[in-house]
C-alpha cells in the first residue's frame, strides 16, 4: 500500500521497534479536546475550532460487512491496538 492516505497511522508516530515517539496523540473524533490539551501543554492560547469539509455520512458500520471488518482489522491491527480502537 503506497498511498499516504492508506498508510497505517502507527508508521508516522513509532520508531523502527514500534515504540511510540510522541507523548500525546490527538484524535480526529475528539479534535477540539485534543487541540485544547496540546495548547494547554504548550501554554498557547486556545480557540474554538470550526468544522470544515464535514460530511453527512453514516457510521462506518453501515458500510462494512464482517469480511471487510476482518480485512481492515488485519491491515490496521497495530493502529487498533496502539490507539485503542475497536470495531
Amino acid at each position: 500500500m503506497q498511498h499516504i492516505l492508506f498508510q497505517p497511522q502507527h508508521t508516522f508516530v513509532t520508531d523502527a521497534d514500534g515504540a511510540l515517539l510522541a507523548d500525546h496523540v490527538g484524535r480526529v473524533e475528539e479534535m477540539q479536546g485534543s487541540y485544547d490539551v496540546i495548547c494547554e501543554r504548550l501554554k498557547l492560547p486556545g480557540a474554538t475550532l470550526g468544522q470544515v469539509n464535514s460530511s453527512r455520512r453514516g457510521s462506518y458500520r453501515d458500510y462494512y460487512d464482517d469480511a471487510l471488518v476482518d480485512e481492515v482489522a488485519k491491515l490496521y491491527q497495530r493502529d487498533l491496538e496502539l490507539f485503542g480502537y475497536q470495531f
